[in-house]
């Protein structure tokens, strides 16, 4: 379902997901020598490439693109998010929030991408996979935005579905965790399309808007997600 494209995005030193560190020095060592091309379309740098939309790991290039569109979604966005800092889309905020991405991303602990239309490429919104859990966990959390211009396509669905595989079968995880506050049915029927169960409600989960919300748990584990048939993992459209 997903194509996979290992690379080392324009400057941030994102490592490949799976390889060692012994291997990451060796393939780094010949990138020194030659500079490297500008990279402007997303296309070129994608992570996961899937029929409607690539996702990438964020870069300092897409800022302009990511603050116009969490600027024109802020309404839309803002009761479902954590309170909205005063730097929220500032340059200085956007380079130390994808600092500690790159970060975060090289040391195995979260894995976060922006998601790109595939026809444009236009800015439609982003995931995460965070909480990294090895040893005998071998789990992760799911969170993920979509753009207001862009519901009810099925673009987010594709990208969610994209992020399973690649978490099961490219980090090699066993089981994928996911919250919605209780309101939020929109997202509920999101995880449930893509084969999570719901497990539980945790009051007061997460703080939300400036208020602590109660929360549905959601879990998918990797045996569950290959037992599904391939209909059930058909994209369908809506979102938030």
């Amino acid at each position: 379902m997903t194509e996979y494209k290992p690379g080392s995005p324009h400057n941030l030193n994102y490592r490949d997901p799976g390889l060692t560190q012994a291997w990451q020095k060796l393939v780094a060592a010949p990138r020194r020598l030659w500079p490297k091309k500008p990279l402007d379309d997303p296309r070129d740098r994608a992570v996961l490439s899937l029929d409607r939309v690539v996702l990438t790991p964020p870069q300092p290039q897409d800022y302009r693109a990511w603050a116009d569109t969490r600027r024109s979604s802020r309404d839309f966005l803002a009761p479902w998010e954590p309170a909205w800092p005063n730097d929220a889309l500032s340059w200085a905020g956007y380079t130390k929030r994808i600092t500690q991405q790159c970060e975060d991303w090289n040391a195995d602990r979260a894995y976060h991408f922006l998601i790109w239309r595939q026809a444009d490429p236009v800015l439609v919104g982003g995931m995460a996979l965070t909480h990294i859990r090895r040893g005998v966990a071998q789990a992760g959390t799911l969170g993920y935005w979509l753009a207001a211009d862009h519901t009810g396509q099925g673009l987010m669905t594709e990208a969610l579905l994209g992020v399973i595989d690649f978490a099961f079968a490219t980090l090699g995880l066993n089981r994928l965790e996911a919250a919605t506050m209780l309101t939020n049915q929109p997202s509920q029927r999101l995880l449930a399309r893509a084969g999570f169960r719901q497990e539980g409600q945790a009051p007061d989960y997460l703080k939300i808007a400036g208020q602590w919300q109660d929360h549905w748990l959601y879990g998918l584990t990797r045996r569950q997600w290959s037992d599904q048939p391939g209909d059930a993992q058909q994209a369908e459209p809506d979102f938030i």
